[in-house]
């Protein structure tokens, strides 16, 4: 029995984060500034509200640049699985180890199947249901994986768990 682990159709949403971020502080500068120009304080003067507009015109860009970045990719990927324009490789893990990001502290799985490379962010990956093995993990060295992928990017990873 094959037990998915990984959809990036459901989990590349989370990409999306920062377009939260961004858009707060467009909200923010928007009402700081609205509510700044409607007072006319006198004290602050024209400096202070330069600022103000060059934060809300600063966060408005940054979210739309990230914004065309990430949805970019994601609907591009996500276009590869609904047209099955995808790779795909099944086979036992091998080579498996784990990798941690120094800078981000993200802890990741490399291995690869049939000689295929791969890196996926271990809190990405569903655990596998208990009983399989003691680690909890989906991937580990000898397991057998059902993968599709699109030029390195997993978009479904599936575990057997017969």
């Amino acid at each position: 029995m094959w037990i998915q682990c990984y959809n990036y159709e459901t989990s590349g949403l989370w990409d999306f984060w920062p377009l939260l971020l961004g858009g707060a502080f467009c909200v923010i500068g928007f009402l700081i500034t609205t509510n700044e120009w409607k007072q006319k304080k006198e004290a602050r003067g024209g400096c202070g509200m330069v600022f103000l507009y060059l934060w809300t015109a600063f966060a408005l860009f940054w979210t739309l640049g990230v914004g065309y970045d990430i949805g970019s990719k994601y609907f591009r990927l996500k276009a590869v699985l609904q047209q099955q324009q995808y790779q795909q490789v099944e086979g036992p893990v091998e080579n498996w180890g784990i990798y941690l990001h120094q800078r981000t502290q993200t802890e990741f799985d490399t291995f690869s199947v049939q000689q295929v490379p791969f890196r996926i962010p271990h809190r990405e990956l569903s655990p596998v249901p208990e009983g399989m093995d003691g680690s909890g993990r989906a991937v580990v060295n000898g397991r057998k994986v059902r993968i599709w992928y699109e030029g390195g990017q997993i978009l479904r990873l599936w575990v057997w768990a017969g």
